[in-house]
C-alpha cells in the first residue's frame, strides 16, 4: 500500500507541536526538581529548627540532670507528624532519653539531624532527630502526574489552535492564491487580500508567473494558427496551380476548334438565308461565350485583365437566362423572373457577368430551388445585381467558407467548389463584390455590386 506525504500542514504543525511538546517536557522536569529541592529543604529546615528548640528547652535538665523531665520531652516530641526518631546524649555519648524506633534505611528515606547542646562556650551533648522523607516521592509521584496531565491538556489546545491558525492564516490563502491565478482566464489576477509579507511576495511570483504563461500560450496559439493558415493557403495554392495548368492546357486545346467554328459559323452566314443566318449567329454567340469561359477559367491561379465596357444590364440577363433556362428546367427550375431599374448601365465584362449569373442560377437550380427572382437595382455609382431563389437556403457552417475554393456542399462528383470563388473574383475584378444579402430555409438572396455607367458606350 504505498502511503500519501503528510500536507504542508500537518508538517508544520506536527514539527511545531513536537517542539512545544519538548519545551513543555523540559519545563515540567524542572519543576518536578525544583518542587522536589523544595520540598526537601523545607522538611530539613523543619527538623533542624526543632532540633534547635529542643535543645534550648533540655539545657536546663542537663545541668540539673533531671533525665525524668529528658524522657518525657523525647516521648511527648516523638508524636509530632514525620518524626519518627528521637535521641538525647551527654557530652560523654551516653545516652540519656530516647524515643521512637531508629530504622535501617538509605539516606533518601530520612533526614538525620545532629544537633548540639550548648551553655555559654560549653557543649552538654547533642540531640539526634530523625524525619521521615519517604512521602515525599508519592507526593512528587502524584504532582508529576498532575502536571503531565495539564501538560497533554495544555499541549492537545496548543496543538489544535495551532493546527486551524495554520489552516486559516498560512494553507487558505495560499489555496486561494493558487486558484485565483488561473491562466486560462482572460484576467488572471486576483481581488486584493490582506496578506502577510510573506504571502505577499508569493502573490506577486505567481502573477508574474500567470502573465508568463500567458504569453506563451498567446504566443503558441498565433503560431498554431498562423502555421495552419500556411498550409491551408499552400494547400490552395497548389490545387490551383494545378488547376491553372489544366486549364491552360484546356484553353491550349479548344482554342483551334473553337476558332475553327466561329470560322465557319461565319463563312456559313456569308452564304444562308436570314432565318439560318440568325442560327448561326446564336452559334457564334455561343462559341465566344465558351471561349470566355475558358479563359476566365484561368483566373483561379492567374486573373486576366478583365475587358470593361458599358453593358445594358437587363439585355445582358435576359439573353443569359433565355440560353440557360431551358438546360436549367431539367433540373427542376419552373420560372425565371427579371425586375430592373431603367437604365441599369454598368461598366463590367459581359462574358464576366454572364459566367457569374450562369454559375448563381446553375446552383441555386442544384440546390433545389423552383423559382429564381433576378433584380437589377441602382444605388448612385453601383448596382445591385441580386438573385434569388426558393431554395433550402445554405448551411450555415459554409456560410463563412462559401467563396473559398473547392468548398461545396454538392455530393462528390456533382461540383469542384470552384464556381463562387470564381464568381467572386471575377465580380472583384471588375470593380464589384458578391456576398451573402440572406439566407434561411426559405430561400437565398445572393448579390452581385457592380460599378455604374459614367457615360455613353464608347
Amino acid at each position: 500500500m504505498v502511503s500519501r506525504p503528510l500536507t504542508l500542514s500537518a508538517q508544520l504543525t506536527l514539527t511545531l507541536g513536537a517542539g512545544l511538546l519538548a519545551v513543555g517536557l523540559i519545563i515540567g522536569v524542572a519543576v518536578h526538581q525544583g518542587i522536589s529541592r523544595m520540598l526537601d529543604s523545607a522538611i530539613h529546615d523543619k527538623a533542624q529548627s526543632l532540633a534547635r528548640q529542643l535543645s534550648i528547652v533540655v539545657t536546663d535538665a542537663l545541668l540539673i540532670y533531671d533525665y525524668g523531665t529528658l524522657e518525657r520531652y523525647a516521648e511527648g516530641l516523638v508524636g509530632t507528624p514525620s518524626l519518627e526518631y528521637l535521641e538525647l546524649r551527654d557530652s560523654r555519648g551516653e545516652l540519656l532519653a530516647r524515643a521512637g524506633q531508629p530504622r535501617a534505611r538509605s539516606s533518601a528515606d530520612v533526614v538525620r539531624i545532629h544537633q548540639p547542646i550548648e551553655a555559654a562556650t560549653s557543649v552538654l551533648g547533642e540531640i539526634i532527630l530523625e524525619y521521615d522523607r519517604s512521602d515525599i516521592p508519592r507526593q512528587l509521584e502524584r504532582l508529576a502526574l498532575m502536571l503531565t496531565a495539564a501538560l497533554f491538556l495544555i499541549m492537545g489546545m496548543l496543538f489544535w489552535l495551532l493546527k486551524r491558525a495554520m489552516h486559516h492564516r498560512v494553507v487558505r490563502p495560499i489555496q486561494a492564491l493558487a486558484e485565483s491565478y488561473n491562466p486560462l482566464r482572460q484576467n488572471c489576477c486576483p481581488e486584493d487580500h490582506d496578506l502577510p509579507e510573506e504571502l505577499a511576495q508569493l502573490s506577486i511570483t505567481f502573477f508574474g508567473l500567470c502573465q508568463e504563461i500567458q504569453e506563451h500560450m498567446a504566443a503558441r496559439d498565433h503560431a498554431q494558427k498562423t502555421a495552419a493558415s500556411a498550409l491551408e493557403r499552400l494547400l490552395h495554392e497548389q490545387r490551383l496551380a494545378t488547376l491553372g495548368q489544366m486549364a491552360a492546357g484546356l484553353a491550349h486545346a479548344l482554342n483551334t476548334p473553337l476558332g475553327n467554328i466561329l470560322g465557319y459559323a461565319q463563312m456559313a452566314g456569308q452564304e444562308t438565308d436570314d432565318r439560318t443566318r440568325q442560327r448561326l449567329a446564336v452559334i457564334e454567340d455561343q462559341a465566344r461565350l465558351c471561349d470566355g469561359i475558358v479563359r476566365n477559367l484561368l483566373t483561379a491561379a492567374r486573373p486576366p485583365a478583365p475587358q470593361l465596357t458599358t453593358v445594358e444590364l437587363p439585355a445582358l440577363v435576359a439573353a443569359t437566362v433565355e440560353l440557360t433556362e431551358p438546360v436549367l428546367r431539367n433540373d427542376g427550375l419552373e420560372g425565371v423572373e427579371t425586375r430592373f431599374d431603367d437604365p441599369c448601365r454598368i461598366e463590367g465584362d459581359p462574358a464576366g457577368v454572364e459566367q457569374i449569373l450562369f454559375n448563381l442560377m446553375t446552383n441555386a437550380t442544384e440546390a433545389g430551388a423552383s423559382k429564381l427572382i433576378i433584380t437589377g437595382e441602382e444605388h448612385r455609382d453601383r448596382v445591385e445585381l441580386a438573385v434569388a431563389d426558393d431554395g433550402p437556403g445554405i448551411p450555415e457552417d459554409l456560410r463563412e467558407r462559401l467563396f473559398e475554393p473547392f468548398v461545396t456542399s454538392k455530393a462528390p462528383g456533382r461540383g469542384t467548389g470552384l464556381g463562387l470563388h470564381l464568381s467572386r473574383t471575377l465580380a472583384r475584378e471588375m470593380g464589384g463584390d458578391l456576398t451573402i444579402a440572406d439566407s434561411s430555409s426559405r430561400g437565398t438572396r445572393l448579390v452581385v455590386t457592380l460599378r455604374a455607367a459614367t457615360g455613353e458606350d464608347s
